[in-house]
């Protein structure tokens, strides 16, 4: 439960992942939502597709979280999705 209320927090500060939806998990609906918008910084880069879209926006996984600042990305480290 408490994932499913995580996500739906990240879905309001998210938006057009359909976070709230899927929880995360690898539906037709997230994958495309990656195609169509990149990787948000709280997206976990071990996911293929992740790696994948950041690879399609010229960013190594490393260096995309490093442009997102320190204080975010020390937020984001605990608010990973797929």
């Amino acid at each position: 439960m408490a994932r499913d209320e995580e996500m739906v927090a990240l879905a309001g500060r998210f938006p057009g992942y359909g976070l709230d939806q899927h929880k995360g998990y690898p539906t037709r609906a997230h994958l495309l939502a990656l195609d169509e918008q990149g990787a948000s910084p709280v997206h976990r880069r071990s996911f293929a597709p992740v790696r994948r879209v950041l690879s399609k926006q010229g960013a190594q996984p490393d260096q995309r979280e490093k442009r997102v600042g320190a204080n975010f990305q020390s937020q984001a480290s605990s608010e990973t999705v797929g």
